[in-house]
This record gives structure tokens, C-alpha cells and sequence, in this order.
């Protein structure tokens, strides 16, 4: 008796591995709220060696391509690494492995999943779940606006930031939201999430990225125009925020005092100085910079270097160093450990991050993927004038994760990036000179 084949359902049957690999993914999002970073590291790390045994498949070129930059400043810190103390030393590794294995776990799972806007649902379930995490407190009533961050997490999750755009533009091409009621939910608690952090570099995240889905970034000269009016509104309407305590120091003072917070300054004295704490440092690291021989300033002084704040400084009863080994603004942390070299290396791989496709684009999708890598991109920027970027401690692994799983998705798409197309000019040149 043979099976009536229209009587099959037609419901969409999922491979266990491809589900297998979306819950890695869920699970590695979590485990970056839940776990110090020194243990989750190591479980990616041993799983990102799982991946690249021969019987898993390797990395494709355009991932190596990527990556290669970050491969050079490591080789480039190994010139005068002898130097500086091996603790250093070893942390600067770690920073290193950190997040080329973040990218690499969000590539090699993008890799191996079928169906992107399935992995982009759950994606957008678990940001639903990291803001509710963050918002419990606050809901409960055990935490007002400005959470100290000693009670708590400082703001949630900032894989949150890409999920936002993908909430807020319906048809993105890259997943589809079928309930209204969950999208309005998860675009309502994600955002208050954002709003009651009071945190400068999550909301930094969070705008880019949405700017970037809506194509505000697709042209460089409607940015720059852009980022002239916003640039000037900061200005006029820092004076006029709301003053909302978040500590010591007010956000709308916050705000008000971000330019000058980036900017050098050698002020010791105490009050100011901790205001003022990351233009200070960095004042710092570019006197050491100015002070060191021509080769160091080429190549940096070295994996482990530390940054001379030139005393003793005072942070609380409990804490002084007069050596730090990690600045808030990573371009001078880049400066210091592998110089001129390693700052043109990793703004190659910035451009890279955003330059991985190009078009012309067959459907939404690929052009809101292309969207994303640039927005991507512009956020490690961001990110690491303010907290490190990629060498900070653990806050901006959820998104390096995500910048490998949108890599990893784009690679599969099998279209030309920028250096491609570069090649293909050259090509139609020379054959136009030939006659061809």
C-alpha cells in the first residue's frame, strides 16, 4: 500500500546538526553574560579547535583574509617582547585568541547552518532574553536608572545592538517575524534595555547599528554629513539632558564631558583625573610613545608593554599601580604595543570587516548583510576609542561573535568582495589596452 505523498506534511524538516549549531551559538551568547571571560574563552577556543580538525572543514579565504591583520600585530608584538614582564606578556596573548576565536565560532556556525533567518530568529529570541536578564532588577524594583556596577551588569548584552535594526526594518530580507506581538515586545524591552543602561557605549552600538540597516552609512558622503548635524546637536543639546544620577557623576554631565573625557590631558590632581580618567591614560601612553627610539614607535615596544602613568596613582584604599596594561582607548593601546604598524594593520581590518561584499545585490538580503558588516565595523571603531574594542576584557565578545557568524553568512554568498573586484578591473583594463 503505497503512501499518499500529498498527504505529507509540509512542515519544514530540520537537520539535528543544523540545530545543534544554533543552540552552540545561543549557548556561547549566554555563557559571555553568565561566566567570567577567562572560562568561557577557553570553552570556545576548544571548540574553535574542534572546527578546524581536517574532518571539520577549514576556514574559507575570505575569513583568513580577514583575519590576517590581527595575525600580523600579533607577530609584530613579538619584536621586543622580552622586554616586559611574562603575566603581560600572556594577557596580551589571551586578548588575541579571545577574539579571533569569538569569530571564528560565529563564522564556523554560520558555516554549517542551512537557514539563516531560522539562526537569525532564535538570535532575536535570545536578545530577547539577554535584555529581560538585564532587566530584572529594575523590573523588580531592586535597581532604579543608572545601575552602580557593582550590583549588576553595567548594561546588557551588546549582541542586542543587531538585533534592534532586525526588529525594527519588517522586511530586512534576512529574517521574518510572523507574530507583530513578539515583535513589538522584543523591540519594546530591547530598547528599554538600551534606554535605562545610561551606558554612552551601548547606546553608541545601538544607534550605529540601526543607522547602518537603514542605509544611512551606503554612502560616505551622506555620513559625513550626517555625522556633522549629529556631532553638532551633541554639542547644543548636552546642557539641556535631564540630569539623571548614574553614580558620582550625572549622565547628561556625562554626556557633556565625553570630547573632553577622549581628550589628552596631564592633570593630576585627583578628582579631575578620575573624570578625566581615559584622557589621562592616554596622554600617557603617547608621551611613552613620543619617548620611545624609532624602531619601538615603528613596532611597538612589544606584546606585555605596560603604559607609565608616571606616579603612583590612588584609585581607592585598596587599589594604586602606577603600570596599566590595558588603555580605554584601544588605538593608543595599539600604539603603544605594536606601534605605526600596528595601527595601519588594524585599520585594514576594520575596512576589511566592512568591505567583505559589494555589490550588485540580487535581493534585500544581501544588501541588509552588507549593511550589517559595515555597521559592524564602524561599532569596533567606536568601541575601541572607548573601552578597547576587541582587547577589552570581555564586553565586546557578544559582538565579535556575530561579526563571525554575518562573515560566515556572507562567505556563503559566494559574491565578489572588494578586492575581487578590484582584480576585475585590472583585468578589463588590461584587455581594453590589448584590444580584447
Amino acid at each position: 500500500m503505497s503512501l499518499d505523498q500529498s498527504a505529507v506534511r509540509k512542515k519544514p524538516l530540520y537537520s539535528s546538526r543544523e540545530t545543534l549549531h544554533i543552540w552552540m551559538l545561543i549557548l556561547a551568547l549566554l555563557l559571555t553574560t553568565a561566566l567570567p571571560p577567562a572560562i568561557y574563552s577557553a570553552l570556545f577556543i576548544a571548540v574553535v579547535l574542534f572546527y578546524l580538525l581536517p574532518t571539520s572543514g577549514g576556514i574559507d579565504c575570505r575569513m583568513r583574509r580577514m583575519l590576517t591583520p590581527l595575525y600580523l600585530m600579533a607577530a609584530t608584538g613579538l619584536f621586543f617582547v622580552f622586554n616586559n614582564a611574562l603575566s603581560d606578556i600572556g594577557r596580551d596573548i589571551w586578548h588575541f585568541v579571545k577574539a579571533i576565536s569569538c569569530m571564528l565560532l560565529g563564522y564556523f556556525v554560520a558555516q554549517r547552518v542551512g537557514r539563516f533567518s531560522r539562526l537569525l530568529r532564535h538570535f532575536l529570541f535570545i536578545s530577547l532574553v539577554l535584555s529581560l536578564i538585564y532587566l530584572v532588577p529594575f523590573l523588580a524594583g531592586t535597581y532604579t536608572i543608572g545601575l552602580d556596577k557593582s550590583g549588576g551588569f553595567a548594561h546588557a548584552s551588546l549582541a542586542t545592538a543587531i538585533a534592534l535594526p532586525l526588529l525594527l526594518i519588517r522586511r530586512n530580507g534576512l529574517v521574518e517575524i510572523r507574530s507583530g506581538y513578539f515583535r513589538a515586545f522584543a523591540i519594546l524591552f530591547v530598547a528599554l534595555a538600551y534606554a535605562i543602561s545610561l551606558s554612552r557605549t551601548a547606546l553608541g552600538c545601538a544607534v550605529i547599528m540601526t543607522l547602518s540597516a537603514f542605509g544611512v552609512f551606503d554612502n560616505m558622503k551622506r555620513l559625513l554629513s550626517y555625522a556633522l548635524i549629529f556631532g553638532v546637536l551633541v554639542l547644543a543639546l548636552a546642557k539641556l539632558l535631564p540630569t539623571v544620577e548614574a553614580g558620582d557623576i550625572s549622565f547628561a554631565g556625562k554626556i557633556g564631558n565625553s570630547l573632553t573625557e577622549l581628550a589628552f590631558t596631564d592633570d593630576t590632581d585627583a578628582s579631575a583625573m578620575l573624570i578625566n580618567w581615559r584622557g589621562f591614560e592616554a596622554y600617557r601612553a603617547f608621551v611613552g610613545f613620543i619617548n620611545s627610539n624609532p624602531l619601538q614607535q615603528l613596532l611597538g615596544r612589544g606584546l606585555g608593554a605596560t603604559v607609565d602613568l608616571g606616579a603612583s596613582i590612588q584609585m581607592s584604599d585598596e587599589m594604586s599601580y602606577q603600570f596599566i596594561p590595558v588603555l580605554h582607548n584601544g588605538y593608543l593601546h595599539v600604539l603603544a604595543k605594536y606601534g605605526l604598524v600596528g595601527i595601519v594593520l588594524y585599520l585594514v581590518f576594520l575596512r576589511r570587516v566592512s568591505g567583505q561584499l559589494h555589490g550588485p545585490f540580487k535581493d534585500k538580503g544581501q544588501l541588509m548583510t552588507r549593511r550589517m558588516l559595515i555597521g559592524l565595523s564602524i561599532v569596533l571603531a567606536y568601541t575601541t576609542l572607548v573601552i578597547s574594542g576587541p582587547f577589552n576584557k570581555g564586553n565586546v565578545d557578544p559582538l565579535l561573535i556575530m561579526l563571525g557568524v554575518f562573515f560566515g553568512y556572507a562567505a556563503n554568498l559566494k559574491m565578489p568582495d572588494v578586492a575581487q573586484l578590484s582584480e576585475h578591473k585590472r583585468q578589463y583594463q588590461r584587455q581594453r589596452k590589448k584590444g580584447i
